[in-house]
């Protein structure tokens, strides 16, 4: 079977899943331009002076939750207009999307949440990627754009930026001057998918995008704050005190898992990395 080498977009190129995505599509013979937030304003009409392209992953956007409850309006503009604006492009170029949402289920009415769920995002961020989310909906219904729609539970691994909760924790661990792991709290659970995982999901979407269709991506397990400490405390083998300052987020979600079946069915992903060995690989030890 011949394979097809496709022209395809990546936007966030150098964001945490796009500095992963793009050397894998590159590996498997694709030709692929990079396209990060400095490079360009997103909500400008400059990208679509871009070459001729099969398919855009839209991975560019604002992703750090209490920041979007301080200027929501920056967070509508990036993920919600700039999804507009990447749409027309894939418009003219005629090609398909790969748009990557977020958890927009809002306060769980049942576990593990499957797509079905209602819908209820609780901050600016969420609401912003869900609005997205609909806008691809109503170009794919409209103008035919092929879409996928992936809802990442939490993603982790090497690189991420240290205000999410894990690169926090690794951070304190291996810092000398600190006695203790200091956290806002230890009882949220949440669903941790490892970035590899995400990966391979990302690029079975390539060649398995028609219509419109939305996938969750989660391991099916939900692991508290204090869990997490305690596995990287065990195979770091470093021994400090941890507190929890009892601080609760605005509208914290107190416990989370998600069911990936879906995927699953349709597009044969599993995610393969258990949670121990994801984080022995976050913190290099594999």
């Amino acid at each position: 079977m011949t394979k097809i080498v496709k022209n395809i977009l990546v936007t966030g190129s150098d964001g945490f899943i796009g500095k992963k995505l793009v050397p894998s599509l590159r590996e498997r013979g694709h030709n692929v331009a990079g396209l990060t937030i400095d490079d360009f304003d997103i909500c400008s009409q400059d990208i679509k002076n871009t070459g001729p392209m099969d398919h855009v992953f839209h991975l560019a956007g604002l992703t750090f939750v209490p920041q979007s409850w301080d200027t929501p309006g920056e967070y509508y503009r990036v993920n919600t207009l700039g999804t507009e604006n990447i749409l027309e492009l894939c418009k003219e170029q005629e090609c398909s999307l790969t748009f990557i949402s977020t958890y927009v289920y809002g306060q769980p009415q049942y576990i593990p949440v499957d797509e079905k769920h209602p819908v209820a995002p609780n901050s600016p961020y969420n609401h912003s990627k869900y609005l997205a989310e609909q806008i691809c909906e109503f170009y794919h219904k409209h103008f035919d754009i092929n879409t996928t729609v992936f809802r990442p539970f939490n993603i982790y691994g090497e690189g991420q930026a240290e205000y999410f909760l894990i690169p926090k924790i690794i951070k304190q661990l291996y810092d000398r001057s600190k006695e203790e792991i200091v956290l806002k709290s230890l009882s949220p659970k949440r669903d941790y998918v490892f970035i590899d995982d995400v990966i391979d999901a990302l690029i079975i979407s390539l060649d398995n995008t028609n219509g419109y269709e939305i996938f969750n991506l989660a391991s099916g397990v939900s692991k508290s704050v204090q869990e997490i400490v305690d596995i990287l405390l065990n195979i770091s083998n470093i021994k400090k005190g941890v507190i929890s300052e009892e601080i609760e987020r605005v509208n914290e979600i107190t416990d989370i898992c998600g069911s990936a079946e879906k995927a699953k069915s349709l597009l044969k992903w599993v995610p393969k990395t258990e949670l121990e060995e994801g984080l022995r690989k976050t913190i290099g030890l594999v």
